[in-house]
């Protein structure tokens, strides 16, 4: 048996030149196939993986040699395989967790908590669920003792993230409905929304509870705060919109407050921006005044302020839970009109 070995990876300097293909090397294989021009999109898809050496990134190997190969840019390393319990954890995990990346998406970075030693076949901390996310090439950055400064590495693995999130609803057979709640979110369609929301909730709630206490039990206090676990499920299921021609927020400040999430259409124009109130029912409002008291907040903390220059009109919404019950109010409105 083997014993007593040393692990050397990105995060030691010892060996972190050799896990990837160097800058020169890129530039010289480029030339010698006549696509010296192709350099600023290869670096854009390929490159970005830091290492523990300062100033020096990795390409991924794998990717490249496809890139050669077939002369096209294509996501070829995320099509070796699929990390679908990746994307469930990551359902799982605290509404922070989806925040952080959301911000990584945008190209920023963030301190996460990390740990190299872990066991991935039972993810049971956050620590854990950001280390396999960096050790499986969704993320990178530098450590410093036990916290990373970590981001999405390049366009390629950006790309994937949206994937691996919305098969999740190709496994549970809601796609179709989750393309009309979708549509209906973005267009402000209440009764399209009511149908679809209730044919998903009835199968991803549990699904979402499950894989909760599955993965991050200590996690798990809905009793204590339902909002933010209705919040959470609604920024999962609008997480794949992030990819897809919309920049998604939550929590951010707009106007005199801070909105549960907002949507906004990238490059801004002729589609709406999107902002959603949640509310959770207590005592003994009906579903509706909540609902409307949710949609009322955002009117006089005007949410719909501080959007990208650009964005002509907003969707709000007001929507309140209560179990898998839910109630809506939407109304569209011209931006620049109301004050």
């Amino acid at each position: 048996d083997l014993n007593n070995l040393e692990v050397y990876s990105l995060l030691d300097t010892s060996f972190a030149d050799k896990y990837g293909v160097l800058e020169e090397e890129v530039v010289s294989a480029l030339e010698q196939e006549g696509m010296g021009d192709q350099l600023q999109a290869v670096r854009s898809y390929y490159d970005g993986y830091d290492t523990a050496i300062p100033d020096l990134r990795l390409y991924n190997p794998w990717s490249l040699l496809n890139f050669l190969k077939h002369q096209r840019l294509a996501p070829y390393w995320t099509e070796t395989g699929r990390y679908d319990f990746i994307a469930e954890a990551m359902w799982a995990g605290p509404m922070e967790m989806r925040e952080k990346l959301l911000a990584m998406l945008d190209g920023k970075s963030c301190e996460v908590p990390f740990e190299t030693d872990t066991d991935f076949s039972t993810l049971r901390s956050e620590e854990a669920l950001w280390g396999l996310l960096y050790f499986s090439g969704y993320l990178t950055g530098t450590k410093s003792n036990s916290l990373l400064r970590a981001r999405v590495p390049n366009e390629e693995v950006t790309r994937e993230l949206s994937v691996m999130w919305k098969r999740i609803f190709k496994s549970k057979n809601v796609s179709e409905e989750y393309s009309f709640l979708v549509s209906a979110i973005l267009t402000g369609n209440t009764s399209a929304f009511a149908t679809n929301f209730k044919q998903i909730t009835e199968v991803f709630r549990y699904f979402f509870l499950f894989v909760s206490l599955l993965y991050f039990p200590s996690f798990h206090d809905t009793a204590r705060s339902p909002e933010a676990f209705y919040h959470g499920f609604m920024l999962s299921l609008l997480f794949p919109q992030h990819s897809s021609g919309y920049q998604l927020s939550s929590n951010r400040e707009h106007g005199l407050g801070r909105a549960d999430i907002v949507l906004q259409p990238v490059p801004p124009g002729e589609k709406p921006a999107v902002i959603i109130e949640l509310k959770a029912k207590s005592g003994e409002s009906s579903l509706e005044r909540v609902a409307a008291e949710a949609h009322q907040q955002i009117m006089e903390k005007h949410y719909y302020r501080n959007l990208l220059p650009g964005t002509t009109r907003a969707i709000l919404w007001g929507i309140a839970f209560s179990g898998n019950e839910v109630s809506v109010k939407s109304t569209s409105i011209p931006l620049g009109v109301v004050g």
